[in-house]
């Protein structure tokens, strides 16, 4: 939703706890884990952190490829923002 409003230091703040939410309730190898690491990248695309994104994307496309296969569309769409972040 802030992402959306452009509110970008409230999205950040926001998807950081929700990552670390996730870590600390499950297994650091969880797809939610993963959508999280994307979600933040994503964010981070946005603000023109390429190098901050892409060190995310790469965490959470290993995360996806080892949990969910290399033909999920979550993969999928991770490669995507890694490309624009690399």
């Amino acid at each position: 939703v802030y992402l959306g409003l452009g509110a970008f230091e409230d999205s950040e703040r926001s998807l950081r706890r929700a990552l670390e939410l996730r870590q600390g309730v499950g297994a650091h190898d969880d797809p939610s884990v993963a959508e999280s690491l994307y979600r933040l990248g994503d964010l981070l695309l946005h603000r023109e952190q390429h190098a901050a994104a892409e060190s995310l994307f790469t965490q959470a496309l290993a995360i996806q490829r080892a949990r969910l296969g290399g033909r999920d569309t979550a993969v999928a769409r991770t490669l995507v923002g890694l490309s624009y972040a690399a």
